[in-house]
């Protein structure tokens, strides 16, 4: 059933390759990317056979009746409120998130070619894309919108206009009524663009010994953490309104290999070996400490969310919590985009990339097959 879509995206992703790294057929690339963006949302099953679909959709026909599970639902229901039929509210929701998706891109691509013309920054965009495109557009319609919505933040990330906090305030509000764990990927961003500077300030300022307190009182609290994350996300998940369940129900899994298993629960970690390898590699420097700094912060932001899947892995849909912060390899990105590598260095970069994507897909596949 959803053996189309999957095939676009791989496809894709194939064919995209050769196009960035030979001369003279580079422009056509991009048209590529988004062609199979729109044909994988056309082609992805919207009958209640679908998975989720019948779910879904009994969410939208009877949104009053689900009580506290409302809230989630809110949005997307208004949204596709004057949309008849049932597979057409499906389509035009992910039409949407779609649309969205591209017109940010394109934004990206058109800042990126103002400051550099090497073509691997724009192959590498377009793959993790696609590597974390396939379950959400494919499965979870609420997750792909608030994906899409976080990469219009990835638009106003370059821009330093003092009333764009205004617009990234409004999208981060939407993002929550959403789909509530992408707001994690929404704090994440503001640290990084309006408080890093000031991180970074305290940080080198801040004595050795000072910094040896700060270490030593932190790590009790850290390893009650560690010891007692999965008992706080069941808490939290019943504070949520409608979200009780997430603390409840119990997802077989048991079909998933433990190599699939232990390359899936550490994803997040793989996500971002590419931009450090350019920023190990790249011949072009910069000065500061933004680039690791944000690669610390993300490494706080991912490792509880890879320790609670290891913890409990037994809970609904403790794997999606994840991709709440993929959005934030993007930002790493912006950070590199200048860096100069050599042919190795840029087939080493993309080889892992294109990995990464292809696992992306057949996890996928693995999920729907289940």
């Amino acid at each position: 059933m959803y053996a189309n879509s999957l095939l676009i995206l791989l496809i894709g992703s194939i064919l995209i390759i050769p196009l960035v790294i030979l001369k003279g057929y580079s422009k056509y690339s991009i048209p590529l990317f988004y062609l199979a963006v729109i044909a994988a949302t056309l082609y992805r099953p919207t009958s209640l056979l679908g998975t989720d679909n019948s779910n879904f959709l009994m969410s939208l026909e009877n949104h009053a009746d689900y009580g506290a599970e409302a809230f989630k639902y809110t949005v997307v229901h208004y949204l596709t409120f004057f949309i008849p039929g049932t597979w057409q509210k499906i389509i035009t929701l992910n039409l949407l998130s779609s649309t969205i998706v591209i017109f940010s891109f394109s934004k990206i691509f058109k800042q990126i070619k103002k400051k550099t013309n090497f073509k691997y920054i724009f192959l590498l965009y377009m793959t993790y894309f696609l590597n974390m495109a396939p379950p959400l557009l494919l499965v979870h319609i609420r997750q792909y919108l608030a994906f899409a919505l976080t990469t219009l933040l990835l638009i106003f990330y370059r821009s330093k206009r003092n009333k764009d906090i205004f617009y990234e305030l409004l999208i981060s509000i939407f993002i929550f009524f959403v789909h509530p764990i992408y707001s994690y990927f929404s704090i994440f961003y503001f640290i990084c663009k309006y408080f890093l500077r000031n991180l970074i300030h305290i940080k080198n300022k801040t004595t050795l010994l000072s910094k040896s307190f700060i270490f030593l009182g932190s790590l009790f609290p850290v390893y009650l953490l560690i010891q007692y994350i999965d008992v706080l996300f069941v808490k939290i998940a019943f504070l949520l309104p409608g979200f009780d369940r997430y603390g409840l129900t119990m997802s077989d899994d048991s079909t998933t290999s433990a190599a699939l298993s232990t390359i899936s629960t550490l994803y997040p970690l793989f996500l971002i070996i590419p931009p450090i390898l350019i920023r190990i590699l790249g011949k072009q420097k910069d000065k500061n400490d933004t680039f690791f700094s944000i690669i610390i912060i993300y490494l706080l932001f991912s490792t509880p969310l890879i320790i609670l899947e290891n913890k409990a892995s037994f809970l609904y849909s403790i794997s999606r919590i994840k991709s709440a912060i993929y959005p934030a390899i993007f930002l790493l990105f912006f950070h590199v985009e200048e860096e100069k590598l050599n042919q190795i260095s840029v087939l080493a970069v993309t080889s892992i990339s294109i990995f990464l994507s292809i696992f992306s897909i057949y996890r996928a596949y693995k999920y729907i097959a289940i």
